[in-house]
């Protein structure tokens, strides 16, 4: 599980990771993405857990690309799909509004996965920071 909370007024994420896929972030002024990273086990491996709760200040064209694992887990016949292929698509498509860049990385996995069925749960947001 990745939880976040966004303080519009402050323009700060807040957010702590169970061991779900690092979002990507993608600053309005750079053409590179970033992992969320935050150090937490995987949700319920374990009781009474302390999971790290991260700040990160935002500014505005800021985006945060969640994905779950079907993603980066979609298969071509010999490799997976992975948050680096995602992070270059979305890089493609940096200047689409988030439900293009949406549209492109979902249409992007079904191309790369070819005629073969995608085996998990493939759900992608995009986070806009105004």
């Amino acid at each position: 599980m990745f939880c976040c909370r966004f303080e519009p007024d402050e323009r700060v994420l807040k957010f702590a990771n169970a061991g779900q896929n690092r979002p990507l972030l993608l600053r309005a002024n750079d053409k590179t993405c970033a992992e969320l990273d935050g150090d937490g086990l995987i949700l319920g491996a374990k009781r009474n857990v302390d999971y790290e709760e991260r700040r990160l200040s935002l500014s505005p064209g800021d985006r945060v690309l969640l994905y779950t694992d079907g993603v980066t887990e979609a298969q071509s016949p010999m490799v997976n799909f992975t948050a680096w292929r995602a992070c270059a698509r979305v890089l493609n498509h940096r200047n689409a509004a988030p439900e293009g860049i949406m549209s492109a990385v979902l249409q992007d996995v079904r191309a790369f996965c070819g005629p073969s069925p995608l085996s998990d749960d493939v759900a992608v947001v995009v986070l806009e920071v105004c």
